[in-house]
C-alpha cells in the first residue's frame, strides 16, 4: 500500500475504533440501568473506562505486535493525557465561552489521586521501560482508586440526600428490575469486535507510515493516535459542559486520565515489556508532567476561566511544534 493509502487506513481505524467505543459504552450504561446499578457508580466506571477502550485496546494489540509496536503504548497515554487536559479542557472552556466551576469534592479527591497516579507513572517510565512487575504496581493503584473513589462519593451522596438538599428520586432512579436482553448482548459483541478491528488497523498503519516516513513510531503514537483516541473525551467534555454539567465535563477527564496512566500502561506491561524511547522521556514526559500540574493549580482555584483555556490551547501547539522539531 502506498503512504496515501496508509493515512487513509490510519483514519479509517481511529473513525472505527472511536464510533464503536462510543457505541459500546452507550450499550454498557444501558446494561448497567437494567440491571439497577447505581448512576453514581455507572460514571465513575463505565463511562471512564468507556470512552479510555480505544486506548486501551490499541496498546493490547500494539505489545501483541512487537517490542517495536511496543513504544506507542506510552507515547499514546502520554499523548492522550496532555490532548485531554490540554486540549479536552482548553478547547471546551473556548468552546462554551465562559468560566467552568469546579467542585469542591473534584479538588480534595480527584486532582490529588491525578497526581498520585502522574507520579507512579512518571517513576515507572523514567528508566526506559515498564516491566511486568511494574504493571501489577499500576494495576492495584487503579484498583485502590476505584475503590476510594466510590467509597467517597457514595458518602457524599448519602450525606446530600442527609441534608434534603436533592430527594433520593433525583439521586437515583432506578427502573423497574428487568433481564438484559439478547439485543444488548449482542450489540456488546459486535462493538467489541469493532473496536478490536479499528485498533488494529490504527496500530498496523502507525507502524507502516512511521516505516515509510522514517518518523519513530511513538512520535505518530503521540500525536495521531492520541487525538484520535481522545476523542470520545473531548465529545462527552464538550456536551457536559454545554449543558452546563462542569463535574461530569471536568471529572472525566480526571477519571480517562487517571485510567490511562494505571491501566492502559499496567495491562499491557503484563504482556510484555514495554519500552519507553529517550523522546518520551526527553519531551513528551516533561509537558504530560507540566500539563496535569497546571491543571491541578487550575482546580485549585475552583474556577477555569476563559483566558486559561486559550493558554491551555497554546501550550498544547508548543508541544506539537516541540513533537515535530519545529523549533
Amino acid at each position: 500500500m502506498t503512504l496515501v493509502l496508509w493515512f487513509v487506513a490510519l483514519v479509517a481505524g481511529l473513525a472505527l475504533l472511536v464510533w464503536s467505543a462510543d457505541k459500546f459504552t452507550e450499550t454498557a450504561e444501558k446494561i448497567g440501568t437494567v440491571l439497577k446499578i447505581p448512576s453514581f457508580i455507572i460514571g465513575v466506571t463505565v463511562v471512564s473506562v468507556g470512552t479510555s477502550l480505544p486506548e486501551l485496546i490499541t496498546s493490547l494489540i500494539a505489545v501483541f505486535e512487537s517490542p517495536e509496536a511496543s513504544q506507542i503504548v506510552v507515547g499514546n497515554v502520554m499523548g492522550s493525557n496532555i490532548f485531554n487536559i490540554l486540549m479536552g479542557i482548553g478547547l471546551v472552556v473556548l468552546f462554551i465561552r465562559k468560566s467552568m466551576g469546579v467542585k469542591r469534592s473534584l479538588i480534595d479527591l480527584d486532582l490529588p489521586l491525578l497526581a498520585l497516579a502522574t507520579a507512579l507513572l512518571t517513576l515507572m517510565v523514567i528508566d526506559g521501560n515498564v516491566v511486568f512487575w511494574e504493571g501489577i504496581v499500576l494495576i492495584v493503584g487503579f484498583v485502590i482508586y476505584i475503590r476510594y473513589t466510590m467509597s467517597s462519593h457514595a458518602r457524599e451522596k448519602v450525606e446530600v440526600e442527609k441534608a434534603g438538599q436533592v430527594k433520593k428520586t433525583d439521586i437515583d432512579t432506578k427502573p423497574e428490575r428487568r433481564t438484559v436482553s439478547m439485543k444488548l448482548l449482542a450489540y456488546i459483541v459486535i462493538f467489541g469486535i469493532l473496536i478490536y478491528g479499528g485498533a488494529r488497523l490504527s496500530v498496523e498503519a502507525v507502524l507502516q507510515i512511521s516505516d515509510i516516513l522514517n518518523i519513530a513510531s511513538s512520535i505518530i503514537a503521540v500525536s495521531a493516535i492520541a487525538i484520535g483516541t481522545s476523542l470520545p473525551e473531548l465529545v462527552v467534555s464538550a456536551q457536559a459542559a454545554r449543558r452546563g454539567n462542569y463535574e461530569i465535563a471536568i471529572g472525566n477527564v480526571v477519571g480517562s486520565c487517571i485510567f490511562n496512566g494505571l491501566i492502559v500502561v499496567g495491562l499491557p506491561a503484563l504482556v510484555g515489556t514495554l519500552f519507553v524511547p529517550e523522546l518520551i522521556i526527553n519531551i513528551v514526559l516533561p509537558f504530560f508532567i507540566a500539563a496535569t500540574l497546571l491543571f491541578i493549580i487550575s482546580g485549585i482555584t475552583r474556577r477555569i476561566h476563559v483566558y486559561e483555556g486559550a493558554f491551555y490551547v497554546l501550550i498544547y501547539v508548543v508541544f506539537m511544534a516541540k513533537l515535530f522539531n519545529i523549533f
